[in-house]
């Protein structure tokens, strides 16, 4: 983070002196926490990492730390668990769910999926529903968070008046209804819900903007209009906002948002489409021995954070025949010419590759056109564009949205996209204290 100093610096009063502001970035693959305390102003954000090793399991292309997934596991008890310091109560060593554990995945995005979505429900437990796990997974966020916090004493703070406020992100689609909704969770989940200043909820897009203005202020001045482009895990989405004031940051949308379903989640649900295929070309009346797993397992770690590197794939190692080809080691011994699989390995063509990412990539460039034209139709110029999100890890969609924006002329502004939002809603919360 920079350490340049912050111009507006309120001075601090009794009431606020002693709040802690809680910034959580609540993604739909990922969630991250950061803190500052009012009294420190707005130099000392800290992004919390010491979760539970069961949910920090590293995963090859992503980070460790300070990120866990937003899943939630559950025993033959029907409770979520997973967040002890036993590092083998949920996970075997493969990184499987232990024998008698259930895995849920993907249930954030059902509180509020886009009108045109075709979801499935992911399985649950018996007598379960998205909404308690969802109950579930904030509460242990929300105990894993105070566990993580520094004592009074370590903040030079009197114990008996501090306060607690948490502000948290959503995508910018969500309506009122799902916005209600996650407060009434919140609460059930045991944060203190007494007023919108207590949990009040931050949209990514503008997460996004206060901490890209922290890192560099002169990146944008009061008058600009700057597109914001958060590229998450499953939604995509884009708004453009003209900056009405800098010290506070104000902010203004002069445009709709432009949402779609483009992100990894789906460029993975394409290549699990294609595994399955080939899966049932092996014509095998047991099931194939984690066959899936591990194809899901390599495009996750391997082909998400390099796919477009000039050195990704390496040379294949069979013959000339397979060079540009990818391979994930399966581990069965017999061959399978029919589903692609010699040598104990399955493989994938460039040509299959680029299916699974282009679709995606181009909802993503016509996301940047809509915005585009909107603001040329107001008569004004886009000068800028702020990049964030787990999507754009990868060198083949950076290149290409980098590339279209070059076109348009438009800077480009790119922040640290993996924690840009977490650290954007801590300073959102911490202008809220001092107004």
């Amino acid at each position: 983070m920079s350490n340049q100093k912050v111009d507006y610096q309120p001075p601090i009063t009794e009431r606020n002196r002693s709040q802690i502001i809680i910034g959580i970035d609540f993604g739909a693959t990922f969630t991250a926490a950061a803190y500052a305390v009012a009294s420190d102003g707005m130099r000392k954000v800290k992004v919390l990492s010491q979760w539970p090793k069961s949910f920090a399991r590293p995963i090859k292309g992503f980070p460790k730390q300070p990120k866990i997934e937003t899943v939630g596991y559950y025993n033959q008890y029907l409770n979520m668990v997973g967040w002890s310091e036993s590092e083998d109560e949920v996970i075997s060593y493969a990184g499987y769910p232990r024998p008698g554990i259930q895995k849920i995945e993907e249930f954030r995005y059902h509180i509020a999926p886009l009108k045109d979505a075709n979801l499935e429900s992911p399985p649950l437990p018996p007598g379960k529903t998205i909404e308690g796990v969802m109950v579930d997974f904030l509460s242990h966020v929300r105990q894993s968070i105070l566990s993580q916090l520094p004592d009074a004493s370590d903040l030079s703070l009197d114990a008996s008046h501090i306060s607690h406020r948490y502000f948290i992100t959503i995508p910018a689609s969500w309506d009122e209804d799902a916005r209600s909704k996650l407060r009434s969770m919140a609460i059930e989940a045991g944060f203190r819900v007494r007023s919108e200043t207590d949990f009040a909820l931050v949209t990514g897009t503008e997460a996004a903007l206060f901490q890209a203005d922290f890192d560099d202020s002169s990146s944008f001045q009061v008058g600009d209009n700057i597109l914001v482009a958060d590229c998450g895990g499953h939604l995509v989405e884009m708004v453009t906002y003209e900056v009405k004031s800098k010290n506070p940051l104000r902010l203004a949308k002069c445009t709709g948002l432009s949402v779609e379903a483009a992100g990894a989640s789906a460029i993975s649900s394409c290549f699990h489409n294609i595994v399955r295929e080939k899966i049932k070309k092996m014509k095998l009346v047991n099931r194939p021995p984690r066959v899936y797993a591990k194809c899901r397992d390599f495009f996750r770690s391997e082909v998400i954070p390099q796919f477009g590197n000039p050195d990704y794939p390496p040379p294949a190692f069979l013959d000339l025949k397979r060079a540009g080809d990818f391979w994930c080691d399966v581990g069965i011994e017999l061959e399978f010419p029919e589903a692609d699989i010699e040598e104990g390995c399955m493989w994938f063509t460039k040509e299959e590759m680029l299916s699974c990412f282009d679709p995606s990539v181009n909802q993503i460039l016509g996301m940047i056109e809509e915005q585009f034209c909107a603001i040329k139709l107001q008569q004004k110029t886009l000068k800028s564009c702020l990049l964030v999100g787990g999507s754009l890890v990868n060198p083949y969609i950076s290149s290409r949205v980098n590339s279209c924006l070059s076109l348009h002329e438009i800077k480009v502004i790119q922040s640290d996209t993996n924690l840009t939002c977490v650290k954007g809603t801590v300073l959102a919360g911490m202008r809220d204290v001092y107004d």
